[in-house]
């Protein structure tokens, strides 16, 4: 039986611009930047959490169907991981 992993930010360069925030990988040498949405994903990968709570983190936080949320979260999660930004652990 596979546990559910848990995502976490990788120790990256990050800095906030209005509501958005912009992610610098010094490894790769590249930046990333999110929206407002992006944003409150990076802070609660502050701590590991698994997309289960993320989700219900922000559908408590936007007005945000939770099949999309979850497709979208899903998605996100994916870029920030093929960017070395975040990593998956296991539970």
């Amino acid at each position: 039986m596979n546990a559910t992993p848990k995502y976490v930010r990788k120790n990256v360069i990050s800095a906030n611009v209005d509501q958005d925030i912009i992610l610098f990988n010094e490894e790769a040498g590249y930046y990333y930047a999110t929206s407002d949405v992006g944003a409150s994903i990076w802070e609660a990968l502050a701590t590991p959490m698994a997309i289960q709570e993320l989700i219900d983190r922000l559908t408590d936080e936007y007005d945000v169907d939770r099949d999309v949320c979850r497709l979208e979260t899903e998605h996100f999660l994916e870029r920030l991981q093929k960017a070395g930004l975040v990593e998956a652990i296991a539970a």
